[in-house]
């Protein structure tokens, strides 16, 4: 292919991954308001210790510590805190709403799913070390973890499928 073409293509299909996940956002956006979930603190607070965490794996790739951002930012930890509360407590009430479709629809997960979602994960990894790696001990090891997150994909899919989208 030339050139030209493949910007092309590479051009409609991270317009359509933006697109999907525009979608995705706001459909997040309204079960989370549509849908009054009880939010239990320890809930929120893991939630905010991963946003941290994530943070300073995101600044140690700068060389910058949590403590320095926070000092550069003119911010206390009680500041950070207040200021990523709302988007822990979204995140923590969508985990609990997809969570009951998962209960209540039950989206099935069969051995042949699991094995794709492994060799997709496989693909993931340096072409050099792939050989060292055993699918099946993968699969037996990341059995449980695999199965929540393929039926949290197929619940989402579902709820995306049943969505009523409302031109405003």
């Amino acid at each position: 292919k030339e050139l030209k073409e493949l910007v092309k293509e590479n051009m409609l299909h991270e317009r359509k991954h933006q697109s999907e996940q525009a979608f995705e956002d706001e459909m997040a956006k309204q079960l989370v308001e549509n849908n009054p979930v009880d939010l239990p603190e320890s809930m929120v607070k893991q939630e905010l210790e991963s946003f941290k965490s994530r943070m300073k794996q995101y600044l140690q790739s700068s060389k910058i510590g949590f403590e320095q951002y926070l000092t550069m930012m003119g911010k206390s930890m009680e500041d950070w805190e207040k200021e990523n509360r709302p988007k822990a407590e979204e995140n923590v009430k969508f985990s609990l709403i997809i969570d009951a479709v998962i209960e209540k629809e039950a989206p099935e997960v069969s051995e042949e799913d699991l094995k794709k979602e492994v060799e997709k994960m496989i693909q993931g990894v340096p072409e050099d070390q792939r050989q060292a790696i055993q699918p099946e001990k993968v699969l037996d090891a990341q059995r449980d973890n695999l199965s929540y997150h393929l039926k949290r994909q197929k619940s989402l899919e579902l709820i995306k499928t049943e969505a009523k989208i409302k031109e405003e």
